[in-house]
């Protein structure tokens, strides 16, 4: 189980060119805030992402991503504290039968670059730590440089995935 009772659901974060941000779990109520927030997000940037083109309006697309399986996934959004608009998300998905987890992390095209990717994969790990996993990994886009930067200066080991194009990330924890 990856959702631990008396784990902290929420807490802020201040970041200088964001001001004071919110990293709560998903809820239930955040299919229009999330729409919202994929309109904020380039085609590239989606395509980093999720390795191709995705059509973001499609309900049940949007449905996954807010009501996950919490016995498997978890799920931490970043909220604007005065506007309750979602700035980025961060997914941890338990690999069945095994101690790891895989990640995967969103940030509006516009706010990238000013911390909260760093944020949202700090509160994967921890969650990963919490959930007595013992290692969190991504595969990541040769050419998504600023996650492969990202994951190096947190320690992860990045190597050739197997696949052109492909890097997996791997953190011991």
């Amino acid at each position: 189980m990856l959702m631990h009772p008396g784990m902290a659901q929420e807490f802020y974060v201040e970041l200088p060119k964001l001001g004071r941000i919110l990293i709560r779990s998903v809820r239930g109520d955040d299919d229009a805030r999330f729409l919202k927030f994929l309109e904020h997000v380039s085609a590239e940037d989606l395509r980093l992402r999720f390795f191709g083109a995705i059509n973001v309006h499609e309900p049940q697309f949007i449905h996954n991503l807010t009501h996950p399986d919490s016995g498997c996934v978890a799920v931490k959004v970043a909220v604007d504290e005065k506007t309750d608009e979602v700035l980025g998300v961060a997914r941890l998905h338990r690999i069945a039968k095994s101690k790891s987890g895989e990640y995967a992390v969103l940030v509006r095209s516009a706010l990238q670059g000013q911390g909260l990717g760093w944020e949202l994969m700090q509160a994967v790990i921890r969650e990963a730590r919490t959930a007595g996993l013992e290692h969190v990994e991504g595969l990541v886009l040769s050419d998504n440089e600023r996650m492969l930067h990202m994951c190096q200066e947190l320690g992860f080991d990045i190597k050739e995935a197997g696949e052109p194009g492909v890097r997996i990330a791997r953190l011991a924890l």
